[in-house]
Order: C-alpha cells, then structure tokens, then sequence
C-alpha cells in the first residue's frame, strides 16, 4: 500500500571527488576480481569500468540535467569512499556496485541508491525493518512482472528490456503500492521505459497492481523476517532486527515477550511462521487479524499483545480490508486451471521424425546469423570476453547439442536448428524473428538453446494442430512463463541468480521432476530430464514438490490466456491462413455453437469479437464438455450453456482426469516423508549425510545433547546441534547443515535414486577436496 514504503534517511551532503580515475579504477582492480573483463550489456569491447570511472568523475548520463544528477553522482562518490577507506563490508559492495555496470543506467542508478541506503545505516524500529525486507521482495516482483511481460512482447532483447520495463512499473505503479520513494523518482526519468513501452493508466494500471499483489510472497518475506530475527546474539548491532524485535516486544508484548525466544534456554530468538505473521499483523496494523483464531504455547495469538498505540499508516477502514465473498467466475477460473495443470492438457513431442541434413559451411551459417539479425557477431556466450554465440550456433548446427549427446533428443534438436537456419538462408517469411531468438538464446546455457531451438522448429513447422491443440499451445506458453517466475524466484530466495543458482537450470529440475505430474511440456520435461545440471537444486518431492506445484498454479495466469487468446482470434480476416487459430476457431463454432453469429459484431456480422465471459464459455467447452456458468447466465440476449452443443465424452475424459490428479495428490500426501541432512559443499551445493548421521542426530536431540561424533570417507566430525555446523575435527573447518523432509525410501522411482548416487559420488569429489586445501 501507499503508506508500506521504506523509511528514507536524510538527504546527505554533496560529496565531493577525492580519487583520480587511476586510483579508481586501481581500485576495483585489486578488489574485484575479473572486473578487467566485465562488458557493459555483453557488448564486445565495451567494458564495464570506463563507465564506473564516468559515473565516479561526471555522474550518470542518463539523469544530467535533472533534480537527481548531484543526488546520484554523490552517492556514487559515497560507495565509493566507503570501499576505498576499507570499511566493513566494503569489497561485497564494490563487487556489487561493478556487477551492476555491466546493465543499464536504470539499474546502476537503483544499485548505488540502494547500496548507500546499506551503507549510511538508517536507524530502523521493528516496522521499518520488516518493510526494509518486504521491498526487497516487492523489487523481486517487479523483476518478475516485467521478464513475462517483456516475454510477451517478443523479449527479452535489445528494445523489449526487462530494466527498463522495471522503470516503466516503478515509475507508473510504485506509489500505489509503497515502493522506495527515490526509485520511483528515477524510474520517472529513464527515457528509455517512456518510448518503448505504453504508459501504465486505468485498467492496464489495475490490471498491474492486481498481478502484484498475485506475485508478491508474503510468506517468504515473513520467513525472511524469522531467520534475521533468529541471528540475535551478543554482537547483534544496535539497530539490528533482532534488537529492534526485542526492544518491540517489550513495549508490546509486555507480559508476553518470553514467547520471541526458545522455551529451553530463554537465549535464542526463535520466531516460527504462525508467531512471524502475527508479529507482523500487530506490528503494520496495529493488533493481529480479527479472524485469528490460534494460540502458541497455550496463550490466544491475539492475546499475545498489548499495542501501545497504532504504527503511523495502519489502517482503520476494516470494512474495505474484509473479504469478498469468492465469485463464481473466479472459481471458474480456478477449477479451469488445476484441470489444465494436468497431463490432460499437454504438448506432446511430435510423432514425424524430423531429419535435415547439413547444407552449410560453418561460415555461411553465421552469414545467415549476420544477415538477418544486425550485431548478432558481437552476441557473448554467457558474458564472457572472447567467447562468440555464433561460434557455438555454428558448432551446434554442425555436429549438435554436447549437453545432448547420446541421447533420445540429440537427433531431434541438430535436425530442428539446421531446418531454422536453412529457413533463414532462404529468406523465408518470419526468418529474421527466428533467427534472432535463436541468436540471443546460444548467449545463455544449452538447456536454454535446446528449448528456444525446439519451440521455434516447432513453430516454422507449422505441425498441423486442431482447436482444442491451438488451446493448448495457448496455455503451455503461459506454463512456460509460470516456471520462468517460480525459477527465477527459488533463485533468488537461494542468494542468486547467479553462475551456481541458475534460473534455467532451475527449470529443468522443475520440468524433470514435475512436468509429468503437471501437464508441462513434454519436449521440455525429457529435456530437462537430461540437464546434469539440475543437480545443483534439490530434488522437488514431498513438501518442497508440493509447494512449488501450488505456486506455478497460482501464477498461471488464466485471465491473461483469455485475452491472448481473444487477441488471436479477433485478427480473422481474408490474409487468415488455414492452419491459423483464428481459422481454426471459426471451424469448430461451426462444428460446436448452435448460434455462430454471436461471436461476429453485431453491427456488421463481419468481425469476430470477443470477451472475457464468452471465451472462458468457450475454453470450458473445449476442456470441461461445457460451460460452468449459472443455467440462466445470458449473452446477447441467449442462454450461454444453450449456445454450445454438450459434449458428453469430452466431460468424461475432463472427470476422468480430475479424478486421477486427485487420487495422485492423495497418494503423494500418504507417501510417508523422512528426515534428510544436507551438508553445504564449495560451490554452493547441498549433499546428504549418511542415513546412520541422521539416526543418531535425532537420537541426540532426544537426549538433549549437543554434538554427534561420526568418522565419513577417513575424516573424524563432529555435528554441532545447536549451531547446525559439521565440523571436521582434522582440519578445522566448518560447514553449514540442514534438515530436509523428503518422501521415505521406496517412494521415488529409479531415476530419483540413480540421481542420487550421482549426487553422493560429486559429494565425495568435494570432500576429498578439503584435505588439499588443509
């Protein structure tokens, strides 16, 4: 909400130049390592640290002649003082500060203003630290929304760029819903977001703030807000979270303020999510929800607090903050897409063997590349100096995928990337939107270039697809993007993304362990089946499975497939091909409604038209047998169910799958879950500790004691309980340990346990490891 924005401090004074550009920039050199290298948006020979120099001497270009061009060029002077004078903390912040120069001025702009935020130590009371932490999540949706919504418009690329579709949310929606100040201001002058995308007003504003608020993870942020709360100890800093929640609760928590630490020793803060939200609740608002019916160790949640007076802001008209009572168009919209997260509504791999051989030299196909998509020749695989995605796309269409290799699918993707690149070499309509994803894709990993390549061979293809297919193409595009967010969200949550937490690799472990289950697509799910690299992440089973199923439901966004949808089929016209949806679409009115002029205007009969109402009707149809509305709901003056003929073998297909969703959820609930331990490895990596381990792990909590002893791979360790540390008694070091819950043994199928021991034997490679580096 507007009054839920970050407390600012005060304005600083104008910071003055101390260093030359030299010393600048011998500094970065010796602090951030590889900093020489790093390229301005991946651009060949445009480095990262000329700019850093620019915007240390000048400012950022980008804001001169505005009321932030001294404010920014300060702050960038500040950060930069901080880590040349060796303060705490500093080498992070110039790592930081350089990581961002290599975007836009957008994001250089939010970076330095944030890191400055960081360094200048706003004194925060408990309120403005748990809405410190809900804009870090607020700032993660808006990166989210703007990736799926430069995604539907043909991005991400040059024009369609998520920074700057950032500044156009920021700048549009950021006062409605109590983002920092200071970024909305800069968002406001980024040009960039003002001539490449349309002004975010009226319905398309509602339309954003409503996704929003969709995105936005209040459970995370609290689960944030319990595991900084639970860092208290004797040198937690003053104005801390810790000390602010304790200093909180004994204001308002006054008989209660035992209940923020453990029952055993009274000394460690320990918050669990029940207490977390009513902390919140209590502390934003002013008491804890009135429908709060819980209580934690023995005492009502709502009697927990004594709130001396409501935190500025909280609000007081209860009556607008009471729930509506659902609709039936929105359990529509609900029952809808849980039936089509289903392997009911999947695209299947295609049936006809795809075979193109080899016509190219490997120089005619980066001619193709440099005809058809301007600058592809300076494209950077991942970023890195000297290493040309041409060059890779080149290689892959000469002798294929090396990540594919002896696989089912290797055949599959070189024949499907030869047959874009040779549609290119005989310019062919749409070429050049084929080659450029292609291009931008072979910039990233090859579970990234093994997707785009399939999706667009599929569609130059043009595989012959019925309505119900069209539909389902629809909203696999929408699955696809659901997955993007929740990758990009796990990643982040993990300290990412970055080269070990990887949002595409992210996929794969989704589309690998729940793309069967859950009606993803299937060329993606055997693909992602053969990314070694999904290893990184824990195996998405049990609780943690469960939990991601739930969120990619919630955000396949159904309305949004709706208007898509619309959006294609009201293009009919005489240039409509036969294969095309709104062809098609017309085909089955004419097979399937009794009244076919009511989706033609009614002026003309000459347009197709189409609403929100009439094209659920129409989805439930195809997917349900019939539409879910009132028996008495009208359009046009007609009964909306007597419009389509019923189709009694479609509804029971539609309950036959529903039905095995169900049973499949159920038995996955009964699936017994065990306790894991997981021990942190270099690189950022999790690998389990011997079931013995974890057997005398729980015996000892029992026990009350403190320490397991266990000898694994000739090294001698001790668990520490408390602390959640292993450490290995001959060297010294130590390691950050977890508990995992996960389905029990038996559960899982032979290649969950086949990974397993992949998993176990890289395990061992890094442990052996530690007695070199002792």
């Amino acid at each position: 909400r507007p009054d839920s924005k970050i407390p600012l401090p005060l304005e600083v004074g104008k910071e003055e130049k101390r260093l030359s550009g030299d010393e600048v920039k011998k500094l970065f050199l010796d602090t951030v390592p590889g900093v020489a290298e790093l390229l301005y948006r991946g651009h060949a020979g445009s480095y990262s640290l000329p700019f850093i120099l620019g915007a240390y001497s000048d400012g950022f270009r980008a804001f001169q002649g505005t009321d932030l061009e001294e404010h920014l060029r300060s702050m960038m002077r500040f950060v930069v003082h901080y880590g040349y004078d060796k303060k705490p903390g500093g080498d992070r912040l110039l790592a930081e500060l350089a990581d961002a120069f290599t975007d836009c001025q957008a994001v250089q702009a939010r970076t330095v203003e944030r890191l400055a935020l960081q360094i200048r130590g706003v004194t925060l009371d408990l309120r403005g630290h748990l809405l410190r932490l809900a804009d870090e999540y607020k700032m993660m949706v808006v990166k989210m929304i703007a990736l799926e919504e430069c995604t539907r418009l043909g991005g991400p690329n040059e024009y369609h760029d998520p920074p700057h579709y950032e500044s156009r949310l920021l700048a549009d929606v950021g006062d409605s819903v109590g983002m920092n100040p200071q970024l909305v201001k800069q968002a406001a002058l980024d040009e960039h977001a003002e001539a490449r995308f349309q002004k975010l007003v009226g319905a398309r504003k509602t339309k954003m703030e409503k996704r929003f608020a969709e995105l936005f993870d209040a459970k995370a942020w609290l689960k944030a807000f319990a595991a900084e709360a639970a860092t208290f100890g004797p040198v937690s800093a003053k104005d801390s979270l810790p000390q602010a929640l304790i200093r909180w609760a004994d204001e308002n928590m006054a008989d209660h303020k035992h209940v923020i630490l453990d029952e055993e020793t009274c000394s460690k803060v320990h918050v669990p999510d029940i207490l977390a939200l009513a902390v919140a609740e209590a502390a934003l608002s002013g008491a804890v929800g009135e429908d709060c019916s819980d209580s934690y160790r023995g005492v009502a949640v709502s009697e927990l607090f004594s709130i001396q007076a409501p935190p500025p802001g909280a609000s007081d008209d209860s009556g607008e903050a009471a729930a509506e009572e659902e609709s039936l168009y929105t359990k529509r919209i609900r029952a809808l897409t849980h039936l089509v997260m289903t392997p009911y509504c999947q695209v299947k791999s295609a049936q006809e063997t795809l075979s193109e051989p080899a016509k190219l030299s490997s120089e005619e196909v980066k001619n193709v590349f440099k005809k058809h998509v301007p600058g592809s020749e300076d494209f950077l695989y991942r970023d890195q100096c000297g290493k040309h995605a041409l060059a890779f796309a080149a290689s892959a269409y000469a002798d294929g995928f090396q990540a594919f290799r002896s696989t089912d699918v290797h055949d599959h993707l070189i024949s499907s990337l030869r047959l874009i690149v040779h549609h290119g070499h005989e310019g062919k309509p749409g070429c050049a939107r084929y080659l450029r994803a292609v291009a931008e894709a072979f910039m990233d990993c090859q579970a990234v270039q093994a997707r785009v390549v399939d999706q667009t061979a599929r569609e130059i293809r043009g595989l012959k697809l019925d309505f119900r297919g069209h539909l389902v193409q629809i909203i696999d595009e929408a699955k696809i993007m659901a997955v993007k967010l929740v990758a990009f969200e796990e990643c982040t949550k993990l300290g990412g993304p970055d080269q070990i937490y990887d949002p595409p690799h992210y996929e794969s472990r989704i589309y690998a362990d729940l793309g069967a289950r859950m009606g993803l697509s299937e060329p993606l799910t055997k693909q992602g089946k053969l990314d070694e690299h999904r290893s990184r992440f824990r195996r998405l089973r049990g609780t943690p499975g469960k939990k991601v199923e739930d969120r990619l439901c919630e955000l396949l966004d159904l309305p949004s497939v709706l208007k898509g949808f619309a959006a294609e089929v009201v293009t009919f016209g005489e240039d409509s091909g036969m294969e095309s949806v709104a062809k098609v679409f017309l085909d089955w009115v004419n097979d399937r409604m009794t009244k076919k002029h009511v989706v033609m205007d009614e002026e003309t009969c000459s347009k197709v038209v189409m609403e929100d109402e009439l094209a659920l009707a129409i989805f439930e149809t195809v997917f349900l047998g019939a539409p879910q509305c009132e028996p008495d709901f009208t359009w046009r003056g007609e009964v909306l169910r007597g419009l389509f003929t019923h189709d009694a073998a479609v509804e029971e297909e539609a309950r036959a799958a529903q039905k095995a969703a169900q049973e499949e959820a159920e038995e996955q609930a009964k699936k017994p879950q065990a306790l894991k331990l997981e021990v942190s490895v270099d690189g950022g990596r999790w690998f389990p500790l011997p079931d013995k381990v974890v057997e005398e792990y729980e015996n000892a909590k029992k026990a009350g004691e403190g320490s397991v002893l266990f000898i694994s791979r000739g090294f001698n360790y001790m668990l520490e309980i408390e602390n959640m540390q292993q450490v290995n008694l001959d060297t010294g070091k130590s390691r950050p340990v977890r508990e995992v819950e996960i389905q029990a043994e038996g559960s899982d199928d032979n290649s969950d346990e086949e990974e397993d021991s992949d998993e176990e034997e890289d395990g061992d490679e890094e442990e052996d490891g530690e007695s070199e580096e002792s």
